[in-house]
């Protein structure tokens, strides 16, 4: 996994520091929008979120679906077990140490704010592992950071000054789900912050 922890952004391994952040920017509302517009989820569904932070997504989510959130900081997993113990299966592990075994087949998968972390081959190796998991008709859902022409120039600086190393522009991230799903649908937003910022967000079915 690609990205920096030393210096300031060392700050953000500490889960009571990363929710403050993520709240600062306007995360919640950013949650909403991106659960309702986009993850659809019903409350019979099958959730996997990978890289699921503290599991506030959540918050967002009907109540009745099996989530499964997996994450590499204990401390993220640590809290998301202690706010959401009640309603989903909490597992610490690296997203490149995780097996088909691991993963639960499942009707929706989330990986928000996870792959600007990743190199071409590690979110090759994790697409092709959530889309063997997949139901039929299931779906994954990214959400990343995304370089766009023209952009605010608050919203390029903020993404090259992210803890993840590969932050790409649409087409790169599209280019890495298409090998693998037979429907790629990209979106851009730049209203789901309270701060200007540029997401790309990918609808890939199965």
């Amino acid at each position: 996994m690609s990205q920096i922890s030393s210096g300031i952004r060392s700050m953000l391994t500490l889960s009571p520091v990363f929710d403050l952040m993520q709240n600062f920017a306007g995360a919640k509302r950013g949650r909403e929008i991106f659960c309702h517009d986009y993850l659809r989820a019903r409350s019979d569904s099958v959730v996997l979120d990978i890289g699921c932070g503290t599991a506030a997504i959540l918050d967002s989510l009907p109540e009745g679906v099996e989530y499964y959130g997996f994450d590499l900081s204990p401390a993220y997993i640590a809290t998301a077990t202690r706010k959401y113990g009640d309603r989903g299966h909490f597992i610490c592990r690296d997203v490149n140490d995780v097996s088909d075994d691991d993963l639960p087949f499942c009707d929706l998968a989330i990986a928000s704010g996870l792959l600007h972390h990743l190199d071409d081959q590690e979110a090759g190796h994790l697409l092709s592992g959530i889309h063997r998991r997949l139901n039929t008709g299931g779906r994954l859902v990214t959400l990343d950071g995304c370089f766009l022409p023209g952009q605010s120039w608050i919203a390029g600086s903020l993404l090259r000054a992210d803890r993840g190393q590969n932050v790409r522009n649409l087409e790169g991230y599209v280019g890495l789900a298409e090998p693998f799903f037979s429907v790629v649908t990209a979106h851009i937003r730049e209203d789901m912050n309270r701060i200007p910022y540029t997401l790309a967000i990918l609808e890939c079915t199965k």
